[in-house]
């Protein structure tokens, strides 16, 4: 047995003479498995406190969203999942106003100051 001083077998050493396991290992083997079962129960306390906090977001959501419909807005996109990166969108609606705002002023700007 690991963990005890000796040959890793309990009981004498004189071959023909009775043994099976000895108090020290009976200790030992209770203490692991006490060990053990305070690991499950630390474990089980571990899931209980995940749970609650999944309770807790699912009911500011559900608060978000009363609110929203108290406001008249409507909550869009609850999408889980990874996010697209800003870069990665289409241009927006206001870059190609502006772009197209500056282009027309140049070509306006060009035109008259000759």
């Amino acid at each position: 047995m690991p963990g005890l001083g000796g040959r890793g077998r309990s009981g004498p050493l004189r071959p023909g003479v009775g043994g099976g396991r000895t108090a020290a290992v009976v200790a030992v083997i209770r203490h692991r498995v006490a060990v053990v079962r305070r690991e499950i129960a630390a474990v089980r306390r571990g899931i209980a406190a995940v749970r609650r906090g999944i309770a807790v977001v699912r009911r500011g959501i559900a608060a978000v969203r009363r609110g929203a419909q108290l406001t008249g807005r409507m909550v869009r996109r609850t999408r889980t999942g990874p996010r697209k990166p800003p870069e990665a969108a289409q241009p927006s609606r206001i870059a190609i106003l502006a772009s197209m705002f500056f282009a027309s002023s140049a070509t306006w700007a060009s035109a008259t100051t000759s």
